[in-house]
């Protein structure tokens, strides 16, 4: 079986930034709903 490979460095790095963006959301909404009474939300 052939394993998968991404085809540059490139791709790397967007897939990298990509993956820090969105845990870093998951994170930050419960907070901001916290902060701003939206408690419900998280």
């Amino acid at each position: 079986m052939k394993k998968e490979r991404l085809g540059s460095r490139l791709g790397f790095i967007l897939l990298s930034a990509g993956c820090a963006i969105g845990c870093g959301n998951v994170w930050k909404f419960p907070w901001m709903t916290g902060q701003y009474g939206g408690g419900g939300f998280a």
